[in-house]
């Protein structure tokens, strides 16, 4: 058991001698040794103790010296933790000892004057010398006991009073010579008190142990309520073996129960909305479960997160965002029963327990008051808002037979929500759990990803369509995780881009491209051009133009072997932020090229503005050759006004034979596919950069020997429509 502390008052802080923030982030078995009660009481055996057997103990332990005393409360709470309270009893038991030994003393005279009167029946010296004795005991007895601030008592077997302190006696109204005799439950004013007492005495005269219990009192006059602990100790004869009579202390612990409950409080219920925390809401949540199996009903849990909180909070503030929550809290509150509890588990993130469910259709009613009061306009801190919630909901036993697995199939849910669109109600099911646990094992083992060396770079080749003179390549990003194997990146860019990792990744392929640039040409004198995919938060970063150009100039390569892929959707959303980015990127040399272009939105006018080199063409245009398809009707118009723009054309994904002679028909300018080579890694460079060498020199050969420039050639092979590629290469 590691025994970590989790939350500690200031009594603690001043027994251990340490301050709060220290011992929060230590085991109590790291800081007890220094404790001022180590030597007499093993704190952490007790907690072992108490976890072994699941029941609350008390027990009571006296320092070395015996001078002090404390007890020790521990109480086993849901989540497998300890509420433990440690209280000095010392005067309690300092003042028992003495109305006991008072009473002693009164018994063993009263025992000697017996004697002597039996003896000395007729002297009037014994009887005067007997009664300066008790009457020097009682007044040394009454200084005593009259000082100490807690109702004290001494009662025989029968429950009639022998002796009473002064503050019993201003209690009670009653004189302590009236009181003498008369039985004690005539003064316990309240029933459970006279039981608790009750009970309390059969014990002492049971176990000849000291017996306690707690009540509470009400004050009639002032309506204050007070907490009194009961202690019953038995008092023995002078022989040890008999009890003759019980001495009773009432203690006021008012203040001990008032603290006791602001660390309650503390332990369970957040301190912003005032709601359950998760704790309590877990501990209310077995319960519910424990109750569904015997009754056979259905226990539900909501997992409700605020859409766009961040945004709520940069925009009008962190108090905004603080009222926020305590509103959404009550608005939730208000929608649900009576036997639901609410609780707020995270910053902006709530749970919902829905218990004694006999179907799940009585869930929609609920559910539905809750998004029909949220999306109401609220008015929060002079702002007129409509939040919205993403929930996820899963249900006992369908969902699970733990409250863990429940609590977080029901965040699954919420999540799969957040990926839907936001504003939804989505219940738990089996495949997206699988999603979402694959989705997090990426992101815990991504994060390790770019130290451990597991980012490699595969190539697809590009070639001239009516030459085939091989142009570059594409920089594809592969992942090759020691337990996963190879991860593609449609399955980890997006994780990459929810997390924050995406601008280290392409920092990281823009570098190592570059360095594959400069270790063709020093090989192979040959400057290839090498495409690199960049997503959205890449080219929105202030440090990209910077980015970029370090890593050409440090891996001194000529800037147009470097050429830069950007979505259309990306360049239309965000169009005149990237556009100065673009034209920054372009008066370096760094080729710019668009992607899947046609797919978008992108206006003419805008692409007239860009400084574009490229434009890839979406395989849809052309992955049917049928003429009479509308899409395939459109190759030409495309590539013929990015002709007349002065801009270059990419058919991507080209497969066939048949799509090889349509796009040479159309004066596509090139091409790139599975057709030639599938993307290869880097060992698989070489062959292809020699190839596409020799291809080269047998063309700049064949325009030698007709007596033509290359360019020359380049028109005679266009009427070919083709036959250049009639094999793969």
């Amino acid at each position: 058991m590691d025994c970590d502390i989790l939350e500690v008052n200031l009594g603690f802080e001043t027994l251990c001698g340490l301050a709060k923030s220290v011992l929060l982030k230590q085991s109590l078995r790291e800081i007890w040794p220094s404790a001022a009660i180590r030597d007499s009481i093993d704190l952490p055996d007790l907690l072992h103790q108490c976890a072994s057997s699941g029941q609350s103990m008390i027990t009571e332990r006296y320092s070395d010296d015996q001078i002090r005393c404390y007890r020790i409360h521990l109480d086993p709470q849901a989540d497998d933790g300890f509420a433990v309270h440690i209280q000095d009893i010392s005067e309690t038991k300092y003042l028992d000892a003495e109305l006991i030994q008072r009473y002693r003393d009164i018994d063993h005279l009263q025992h000697l004057t017996d004697e002597l009167k039996k003896r000395l029946s007729s002297s009037d010296q014994l009887r005067h010398a007997s009664k300066n004795i008790l009457e020097l005991s009682d007044r040394r007895f009454k200084v005593m006991v009259n000082h100490f601030d807690a109702i004290a008592y001494t009662c025989n077997l029968d429950g009639a009073i022998t002796a009473a302190n002064k503050k019993f006696c201003d209690g009670v109204q009653t004189s302590e010579e009236d009181l003498i005799g008369r039985s004690i439950t005539r003064f316990l004013y309240v029933e459970p008190l006279t039981t608790i007492w009750e009970n309390a005495l059969a014990g002492v005269i049971r176990t000849q142990q000291t017996q306690w219990g707690e009540y509470t009192y009400k004050d009639a006059q002032s309506e204050t309520i007070r907490h009194y602990q009961l202690n019953l100790t038995p008092i023995l004869d002078a022989e040890q073996n008999t009890i003759i009579g019980v001495c009773g202390l009432n203690l006021d612990i008012t203040d001990f129960k008032q603290k006791e409950n602001r660390m309650t409080r503390l332990a369970y219920y957040d301190s912003l909305t005032q709601l359950p925390n998760k704790t309590l809401f877990t501990d209310r949540l077995n319960r519910a479960i424990s109750t569904s199996k015997r009754t056979h009903s259905i226990t539900a849990v909501a997992f409700i997160d605020i859409d766009d909180f961040k945004k709520f909070n940069d925009t009008y503030g962190y108090e905004f965002g603080n009222q926020l929550l305590v509103h959404v809290g009550h608005t939730l509150q208000r929608c649900i029963r009576e036997c639901d509890t609410v609780a707020r588990s995270s910053e902006d993130k709530f749970l919902l327990l829905l218990q004694d469910v006999r179907h799940i259709n009585e869930l929609f009613p609920i559910l539905d008051r809750i998004k029909s009061l949220i999306h109401k306009p609220h008015r929060i801190a002079e702002q007129e808002i409509c939040p919205t919630l993403s929930m996820g909901i899963s249900v006992y036993p369908n969902d699970g037979l733990s409250s863990e697995e429940i609590l977080i199939n029901a965040e699954i849910a919420m999540y799969k929500a957040k990926d839907l669109g936001k504003d939804i109600q989505h219940f738990f099911n089996y495949n997206i759990k699988q999603i979402i646990i694959r989705k997090t094992q990426l992101e815990a083992t991504l994060k390790h990803a770019m130290q451990n060396n597991e980012f490699i770079l595969y190539y697809q080749s590009q070639y001239e369509a009516h030459t085939r003179r091989l142009r570059g390549f594409e920089t594809l990003i592969r992942w090759n995780n020691p337990q996963m194997g190879l991860v593609l990146p449609s399955e980890f860019l997006p994780v990459a881009e929810e997390y924050g990792l995406i601008l280290d990744i392409g920092r990281w392929v823009i570098e190592h491209a570059c360095q594959k640039i400069h270790e063709i040409i020093s090989v192979y004198q040959y400057n290839p051009i090498l495409a690199v995919n960049i997503s959205e938060k890449q080219l929105l970063h202030p440090d990209f133009i910077s980015i970029v150009t370090d890593a050409v100039q440090q891996a001194e390569i000529p800037a147009h072997c470097l050429e830069l892929e950007i979505s259309e959707s990306i360049v239309d959303n965000h169009f005149q932020q990237i556009l100065d980015v673009l034209k920054s990127l372009d008066s370096i040399g760094v080729r710019i090229a668009i992607d899947k272009f046609g797919s978008g939105k992108l206006s003419f006018n805008h692409l007239l503005e860009l400084p574009i080199r490229l434009v890839k063409m979406d395989k849809s245009f052309f992955d049917e050759t049928n003429t009479s398809d509308p899409r395939n009707l459109m190759t030409e118009p495309i590539i013929s006004f990015a002709h007349k723009i002065n801009i270059e054309l990419l058919a991507e994904g080209v497969e066939t034979q048949e799509q090889i002679d349509h796009l040479i028909r159309e004066h596509c300018d090139h091409i790139q596919g599975y057709f030639f080579e599938e993307p290869v890694p880097e060992e698989g460079l070489a062959e292809i950069i020699t190839k596409g060498i020799q291809e080269k020199k047998a063309l700049t050969r064949k325009s030698h020997k007709a007596g033509l420039t290359y360019e020359g050639l380049l028109k005679q092979r266009k009427q070919q429509v083709g036959g250049y590629w009639d094999e793969k290469q």
